[in-house]
């Protein structure tokens, strides 16, 4: 039988795809997790903890569940902790190699040149990224000759995410800033 099929029979490891496709980030721990996986998230997070591991300290975006799971209560658990990160504004921010923007439970397909813009932004979250290393990320075989065009992307982007938690900045003269909001 292929790893496949086991997956596919599997009603828990079913029930974590599910979850993980809503935009909970799954983490298994087989031994003891240390204080740096345990760092403060600012997107809901389920741990799955082996038997006899200790359990994390969660924050309000955390949940756990232990070996043997529960499939019903694996699904409880992520229903709460999806409800607590829409009341409290947070979910997780992902983007696909085929450029499809995952916010929550939401999907925004990106074009190529969007999804190279959002995924430099992505990978500097509330961090300043200079306008000549955003325009080198997006036309990695040079700068267009036009000087607005990274302006028209930023603009095509900031409608194409406009009702979601996410709000790119333009730090004038220096480059951009991208941050969760709360909507």
């Amino acid at each position: 039988m292929s790893h496949t099929t086991c997956l596919a029979s599997d009603p828990i490891a079913i029930a974590l795809s599910w979850i993980a496709s809503r935009g909970i980030e799954v983490r298994t721990y087989g031994s003891s997790p240390t204080p740096a996986t345990c760092r403060a998230v600012q997107h809901p997070v389920l741990h799955v903890i082996e038997p006899g591991v200790e359990a994390p300290r969660c924050t309000e975006l955390e949940d756990w569940v232990r070996h043997p799971i529960d499939r019903d209560e694996l699904y409880a658990r992520a229903d709460h902790l999806l409800a607590r990160a829409r009341r409290m504004g947070a979910s997780l921010v992902r983007l696909s190699e085929d450029h499809t923007l995952h916010i929550g439970d939401v999907i925004i397909i990106l074009s190529e040149q969007e999804g190279r813009l959002m995924r430099t932004l992505i990978d500097h979250l509330d961090e300043l990224v200079l306008r000549d290393d955003v325009t080198a990320a997006v036309w990695p075989d040079g700068a267009p000759h036009d000087p607005r065009a990274l302006d028209n992307r930023v603009k095509a982007l900031r409608r194409r995410i406009e009702d979601v938690p996410l709000q790119i900045h333009t730090v004038r003269g220096r480059g951009l800033l991208l941050e969760r909001t709360i909507r």
